[in-house]
């Protein structure tokens, strides 16, 4: 570990944060203490380190926020799609990851979009990706072609659903009763 001769805070800095340090920390941020959280100084006060190493990998805030967005998308959509396409029963691996994950970073992520129009933008998006996957897995399965965009957006309501209203996590037959319902003729 290399030593930097900083005083910060003090903490000597024994470390340099990588990009992929602050966007992390930033999602543990947004999801403790919501968007207004994320700002450069007290960001750089959580991780004992100076607010320049903040401005090393993010020209402004705006970037690093961009960064969060970016990386909450691909976590939590994309690469969920890759690890559920491949599953012989990828429509109930899909809804149980969603009824049963942790809802708080979701939910911070919401909030934002509420009160910033990119953000909201951004967040249209992953609905609008997410809804186009469960329509894929209900067409895979069969589904009639006419029912299938109403139920792939009731199927993604149900997870919304749940992440807004902080419920309790539904059990397996729960999950298997809505898969069974979403995939009758």
């Amino acid at each position: 570990m290399q030593f930097v001769n900083t005083v910060m805070y003090g903490y000597v800095m024994t470390r340099r944060l990588s990009r992929q340090d602050w966007i992390e920390y930033g999602l543990t941020i947004l999801s403790e203490k919501g968007f207004n959280a994320l700002k450069a100084e007290p960001l750089a006060r959580g991780l004992k380190v100076s607010r320049g190493s903040f401005y090393w990998h993010f020209k402004h805030l705006r970037a690093f926020q961009e960064a969060v967005l970016e990386h909450w998308k691909t976590t939590t959509t994309e690469r969920v799609i890759d690890q559920v396409a491949s599953d012989a029963e990828a429509l109930k691996a899909l809804t149980t990851q969603a009824l049963t994950s942790n809802p708080t970073l979701e939910r911070s992520i919401r909030a934002w979009s509420s009160e910033v129009a990119w953000v909201a933008q951004v967040v249209d998006s992953v609905d609008r990706r997410r809804i186009q996957f469960i329509e894929q897995l209900l067409e895979e399965q069969r589904v009639p072609n006419e029912t299938i965009p109403v139920r792939a957006k009731v199927l993604y309501w149900a997870y919304l659903g749940r992440v807004l209203v902080n419920s309790s996590e539904l059990d397996d037959r729960a999950v298997d009763d809505i898969v069974k319902l979403m995939l009758k003729p």
